[in-house]
C-alpha cells in the first residue's frame, strides 16, 4: 500500500493510527507500508532557503512562531497574519514518532529515508542537475545520507518502508 499524503494530512494521532490499522489489515501478513512523512523542519528549511530571493517571511513573527510550534509539537497550523501561502493545517513528523505509529498499528522492519536529502539545498539545482556529473555527484551525497538519523531533518520529507506483522 502507498500511503502518501494521510500521515501528515490527518491532524489527529488517533485518527492516523486508524488509517494505519486499515493498511495493516488490508495487508496479507509481511506486505508492504510505503508511508510518506514531512519532518517539523520542512518549512523552517524552505523558507530559509527562498529568504529575500523569492519572499520575506523570516521576518514575520507569526511565521517564525509557527515554524517554532512545528519543531517543537509537530503541529503545522499556517496563522492567519502572514504572506505564507503553503500547505495547510497538518501534523509533521519526526523520524521516531513515524515509527512509533507505525509500531503501534502493527508494522515492523522499518527502513526510514530522506526522500530528497541534502541536494535540494544546492543553489540553482535544476540548472545543476542538467549536468550528468554533477547529477550524480549529488546522488551519491543523498545516498551516503539518505538513512543517517542526524540527518534525516534535512530532508523535508521521509519515506518509511515497513512490513505487516502477522494476524
Amino acid at each position: 500500500i502507498l500511503l502518501m499524503g494521510p500521515m501528515y494530512h490527518i491532524l489527529e494521532r488517533t485518527e492516523r493510527l486508524r488509517a494505519l490499522a486499515e493498511c495493516a489489515r488490508l495487508l496479507k501478513p509481511g506486505g508492504l507500508l510505503l508511508t510518506a512523512a514531512i519532518t517539523p523542519y520542512a518549512t523552517m528549511l524552505w523558507a530559509a532557503t527562498v529568504f529575500g530571493e523569492r519572499n520575506r517571511l523570516l521576518e514575520e513573527p507569526a511565521f517564525r512562531e509557527m515554524i517554532a510550534r512545528e519543531i517543537r509539537t509537530g503541529e503545522h497550523r499556517p496563522p492567519v497574519n502572514t504572506a505564507y501561502r503553503g500547505i495547510g493545517p497538518s501534523h509533521f513528523h519526526l523520524p521516531e514518532e513515524l515509527t512509533g505509529e507505525l509500531e503501534q498499528a502493527g508494522f515492523r522492519d522499518h527502513d526510514v529515508r530522506g526522500v530528497v536529502g541534502c541536494a535540494w539545498l544546492v543553489p540553482h539545482l535544476d540548472e545543476a542537475w542538467q549536468n550528468p556529473v554533477t547529477r550524480e555527484a549529488l546522488l551519491s551525497l543523498v545516498r551516503l545520507t539518505e538513512r543517517e538519523k542526524n540527518l534525516l531533518g534535512l530532508s523535508t520529507h521521509l519515506l518509511a518502508v515497513s512490513r505487516v506483522g502477522t494476524h
